[in-house]
């Protein structure tokens, strides 16, 4: 009996020293991240980045949108809030692409087969102003254009002759969300209706951005993956607050623009082979109002991330712009 519990106890005494050598080695090579953050809480770190109608001198050190009218980007609609109605109708995307040697155009020779382009530019703004590309250099025809908040009931704009090149079709204030592009009859060299538009262009004064500078939120060398943002902002009624986001590898080449941060890429290849990070982040926010004189306030926002490669376990980490 006492051999047995000789033997027994010598497993017992192996068994603990292997456990006690095997946490030593695995303790002895991890690497533990540490926390760290980034803010920016004044007007010369706001500036790093790049702005668009934003106030960025105020006494709290927060975004705001200033005074004057900025442009509405139209480029960054998606084509899924774009719709044609109409037999013979192409290129709907090209009217707002940002390239005035492009075209949404429609012909068709079928009696009441009028066109329409409807763009829905994804939240209501206030437009002091609207600008028209139409110029068609074999002939000459009208558009009506019209506006609406809901995408049900439209009021008319402006009409929309063949020849315009960055002609201000409309100066004033209203609140828009959807634009409606709608041909009117004209008899043409066969065709019942024709109508082309190669770009409109919106202004609103109650429009502002502001983009992080390229190498401002960088993950660091052992970045592995972007993973929560959290933004502290005030938003008074008819305001409102949105973000976009893209990363890179280098500052220089980025990714496509998406609306959520968890969309976004933070690294591609086999993670346990040395995989492409992108380590750099890109934050644009848009702060806008309906109301062409309310602005909300942008004082801080948190960026989540990790570090470490496996089998290391991930360490979370923040980085703070305020």
């Amino acid at each position: 009996m006492k051999k047995v519990l000789a033997i027994l106890g010598g497993i017992i005494l192996i068994a603990l020293m292997a456990w006690i050598i095997f946490r030593f080695l695995k303790s002895s090579h991890s690497t533990n991240a540490t926390s760290t953050s980034l803010s920016i809480s004044s007007k010369e770190q706001w500036d790093l980045g790049s702005v668009d109608n934003v106030a960025t001198d105020n006494p709290s050190g927060s975004l705001a949108i200033n005074s004057r009218t900025s442009a509405f980007d139209m480029t960054s609609i998606p084509s899924e809030n774009i719709a044609t109605a109409g037999s013979a109708s192409t290129g709907k995307d090209n009217a707002t692409d940002g390239n005035t040697d492009t075209y949404w155009v429609f012909q068709s020779n079928i009696m009441d087969d009028w066109a329409e382009l409807v763009i829905d530019i994804g939240a209501e703004i206030n437009v002091s102003q609207i600008n028209a590309y139409t110029l068609c250099p074999v002939m000459e025809y009208d558009c009506q254009l019209y506006s609406s908040t809901d995408g049900v009931t439209y009021s008319s704009v402006a009409t929309l002759n063949g020849s315009l090149i960055n002609a201000n079709v409309y100066s004033g204030s209203m609140n828009v969300r959807y634009f409606k592009v709608k041909s009117i009859s004209q008899f043409y060299e066969g065709f019942e209706s024709w109508a082309q538009i190669k770009e409109l262009i919106v202004v609103s004064s109650g429009i502002a951005t502001h983009t992080t500078a390229p190498t401002q939120i960088d993950g660091g060398a052992n970045f592995w993956q972007w993973e929560t943002f959290t933004d502290s902002k005030t938003t008074p009624a008819n305001t409102s607050v949105t973000y976009r986001y893209r990363t890179s590898t280098n500052g220089s080449d980025w990714t496509a623009w998406v609306a959520n941060i968890g969309s976004v890429t933070s690294r591609t290849g086999d993670d346990s082979n040395n995989p492409t990070k992108y380590r750099y982040l890109q934050i644009e926010a848009t702060l806008s109002n309906t109301d062409g004189a309310s602005t909300p306030t942008i004082d801080s926002y948190t960026i989540g991330y990790h570090t470490n490669q496996k089998p290391n376990a991930p360490t979370a980490m923040t980085a703070v712009v305020n």
